[in-house]
């Protein structure tokens, strides 16, 4: 049995639940399903109604996961262009 790997606060990725993407830790709630509802315009209050087993700060965790995601591959994508540039 695979156990859950810690990706960030709150945050596990465990290869025997949802295909290995990062999920709310103790649920099967994925952080993009979590983005995908805000997407849709839903709001943190109208998913809590929906997953009433999820409190704010589970939502908040995921929210802060995507977002350090973002920022990392922006370093990745500023770190390549810089190595380039010094590669001409």
């Amino acid at each position: 049995m695979a156990t859950d790997i810690i990706l960030a606060p709150g945050i596990v990725s465990n290869p025997a639940r949802q295909g290995g993407r990062p999920t709310i830790a103790g649920t099967r709630i994925t952080v993009e399903l979590v983005l995908d509802k805000l997407a849709a315009d839903q709001t943190i209050d109208d998913i809590l109604a929906d997953y009433p087993h999820l409190s704010r700060e589970q939502i908040l965790n995921a929210i802060a996961y995507a977002a350090q995601l973002v920022h990392a591959q922006r370093q990745d994508e500023e770190h390549a262009g810089a190595l380039s540039e010094v590669a001409e």
